[in-house]
């Protein structure tokens, strides 16, 4: 996400409140314009007047209520998202105001609401963007179908075509010229030409017209003497003049083929923005849990290490070691959990390759040492560097690594990891450099490499991993504008391949290596 915001209207009526919204704000997004109202009459009249991106709307206004404000606010403020900043945290009142024109329900008590505004401003701008991204997707589609496979046509009184638009074709390869004159029952498969005379005959009485009539249309091509079949929808309506007399017949045919297709594809986008609002629940969800979680850790963490210092049973000492390592461990977990229900904003920069392998193999260099893995770096000359996140990909590539590691270490004690880069060829005149990272381990079941990255899933034992290791590689990836595949190396072991877009100009001087926590 870009580290600019836009303008932000602050509707409350504490001066207190609004200095330590405006801090928190700017604190996340650098200079991003903020303008405070302090009663329900000037945020209706800021809002007739400008265009506000997202407003932040109080429950408690002078004289009227945040809540009964929001209709109207809705209303003169189509566009904007708008966050009710509550004083009860009650689902009622937040149903209550999603229904009538919030976009988001914050309650203002919360021990993290500060922190927690920044984040809500940013999913709801999300999630409106990409409403508006599927809106604007449903449009073109519509556009494409009347467009490019709908077919209008008129008939005389008996039924023969006397006009018939250009795209009849695409549709059945005839010119239009060809069927002017020509009776509709000749295009018409001869199983269907009975209920097509029926509705034609039920247009010229007006007694109702043809709504959604299937037909099977013959196409002017023929194979092996066959015709070709095409279905198709035809929607149409009887034309009559004074008197009511029949004059004829307008219509619409659809291709059924391309809109079924169409459909396939709109649903598709259905699914994907269904599945990105439950993503951003469960992420919500989780950042809840780790955060009611970090505080008890970081108490049981340092009275540990107090009482280490204290005590000089050898026996205590090891149970509290013990005690210390397990804290850790779930300390580093709420960490991984943090890092993936939260993104962190993405600067795409050229980044060089070899760089960031060599930053994150000397991180790991003692640990692989450990476990006798024996690291090959293949790297193709003159590589061009990526655009990217510099810490995300020394992250993606740390979580990779140690992935590998693990996997080797379950398979055999040791083995052997590949790290290789290639310059992909151009695609939407764009270059590509594709890097892999190849161990030898065991590879992976053609069943498991369908959910690798998906979140929580693992095979390892309990206790040994989380599961979110290759789901923060995943999103990582994606968020800095790459892809990535997985499959079995010949010989065994798996092969991750990240594809990442190559940029012509220069990379960032090295600076000291940015370290990532790893995720087994």
């Amino acid at each position: 996400m870009s580290k600019s915001l836009p303008s932000v209207l602050i509707a409350s009526d504490s001066a207190e409140e609004i200095q330590l919204i405006t801090k928190s704000l700017r604190a996340a997004y650098p200079g991003c314009r903020v303008e405070a109202m302090y009663s329900a009459e000037e945020v209706l009249e800021s809002a007739s007047r400008e265009e506000w991106p997202v407003i932040l709307l109080d429950e408690a206004l002078p004289r009227q209520c945040g809540l009964d404000v929001l209709p109207e606010l809705k209303r003169r403020a189509a566009r904007s998202a708008i966050i009710l900043q509550a004083d009860r945290n009650d689902s009622d009142v937040a149903v209550h105001a999603m229904r009538t024109g919030a976009d988001y329900y914050i309650w203002k008590k919360s021990a993290t609401y500060l922190l927690d505004l920044p984040i809500a401003i940013r999913e709801v701008l999300e999630k409106q963007d990409l409403r508006t991204r599927l809106d604007l997707a449903n449009e073109r589609y519509r556009r494409l179908i009347e467009n490019m496979t709908d077919m209008v046509y008129e008939l005389d009184q008996e039924g023969r075509f006397v006009y018939v638009s250009a795209t009849v074709e695409t549709l059945l390869g005839y010119s239009a010229g060809e069927l002017v004159g020509t009776h509709y029952s000749k295009l018409i498969h001869s199983e269907d030409v009975a209920k097509a005379s029926q509705r034609f005959n039920e247009r010229r009485t007006g007694a109702r017209g043809t709504r959604n009539l299937e037909l099977r249309l013959l196409h002017k091509e023929t194979r092996d003497g066959a015709a070709k079949v095409i279905d198709v929808e035809v929607n149409a309506v009887g034309l009559h003049g004074p008197h009511q007399r029949f004059l004829g017949t307008v219509g619409v045919v659809q291709n059924l083929e391309k809109r079924k297709q169409e459909q396939a594809r709109l649903q598709e986008m259905g699914d994907r923005l269904q599945h990105a609002e439950r993503l951003k629940e469960l992420g919500q969800f989780i950042a809840g849990i780790a955060h009611e979680l970090n505080n008890p850790l970081t108490s049981i963490c340092g009275y540990t290490d107090l009482m280490l210092g204290q005590i000089s049973d050898p026996r205590l000492v090891t149970q509290l070691k013990t005690v210390a390592a397990e804290a850790a461990r779930a300390a580093q977990i709420v960490k991984e959990l943090l890092l993936f229900s939260r993104p962190q904003p993405v600067e795409r920069t050229p980044v060089s390759v070899s760089q960031a392998v060599d930053r994150v193999l000397s991180l790991k260099a003692q640990e692989l040492a450990a476990h006798a893995v024996q690291t090959e770096v293949r790297l193709a000359e003159q590589t061009p560097p990526v655009l990217c996140d510099e810490a995300q990909l020394q992250q993606i590539l740390l979580n990779l690594i140690t992935n590998a590691e693990h996997a080797m270490w379950e398979k055999d004690r040791g083995g052997r990891l590949i790290i290789a880069s290639q310059t992909g060829h151009p695609t939407d005149g764009r270059r590509w450099v594709d890097l892999e990272v190849i161990d030898s381990g065991p590879g992976i079941p053609s069943e498991d490499r369908r959910r690798i990255f998906t979140p929580f899933f693992t095979k390892k034992k309990g206790g040994q991993g989380t599961g979110l290791g290759l789901a923060i590689v995943d999103r990582l990836i994606q968020e800095n504008g790459g892809t990535i595949e997985v499959d079995n190396a010949p010989g065994g072991g798996a092969r991750f391949r990240l594809r990442l877009q190559a940029t012509d100009r220069a990379s960032q001087p090295e600076s000291p290596p940015k370290q990532a926590p790893s995720t087994p």
